[in-house]
């Protein structure tokens, strides 16, 4: 094995129970009653257009122009009090410090670097912190995964990636 790539979002941080949350309560502020289940069973490893559209159908109208920065405002801010590691993740990832690794997730860079920031593991990393919004098209297709490799320079094919969603390990 020559390199590790890690998903992020249930993998190292215990953010999607987090960031559903949130998602089901601005939700049905807008009039479409949804709660965390419900949210995680529509909404989550989707793509964003789909969700908004998703929603905009429940509500029957366009959502507020502001809609996804406050989503992300309000998300951000719990991040920075509640969120947490998955259990073993800081640990796991240490005992590894003898291979190259990165992160490949389709999460934005903005809430990759906050999250790390909260966990307190940022030199973890470093500089290999990919986002799906670097590459052409999102999981389920392979391009995080090559692009971080590459980053890495590390052939794929040494590579170990650890991911937890049904569309990434596709």
């Amino acid at each position: 094995m020559g390199a590790l790539i890690f998903d992020f979002d249930g993998v190292i941080a215990d953010s999607e129970a987090i960031a559903n949350t949130v998602l089901a309560e601005t939700v049905t502020g807008l009039g479409y009653s949804t709660t965390l289940d419900q949210s995680l069973s529509r909404f989550a490893h989707r793509r964003w257009v789909e969700v908004m559209a998703e929603i905009e159908t429940a509500i029957g109208k366009p959502l507020p122009p502001d809609f996804s920065d406050e989503l992300k405002r309000a998300t951000f801010e719990r991040f920075r009090t509640e969120l947490k590691e998955v259990s073993g993740a800081a640990a796991f990832i240490r005992r590894f410090t003898h291979l190259p690794r990165a992160i490949a997730s389709s999460s934005s860079i903005d809430r990759l670097q906050l999250c790390l920031s909260v966990l307190g593991m940022e030199d973890e990393f470093g500089e290999h912190v990919f986002s799906a919004d670097m590459v052409a098209r999102g999981k389920p297709h392979p391009d995080i995964f090559l692009f971080a490799a590459s980053k890495l320079g590390v052939s794929p094919e040494r590579c170990l990636v650890i991911e937890d969603s049904a569309g990434g390990i596709q």
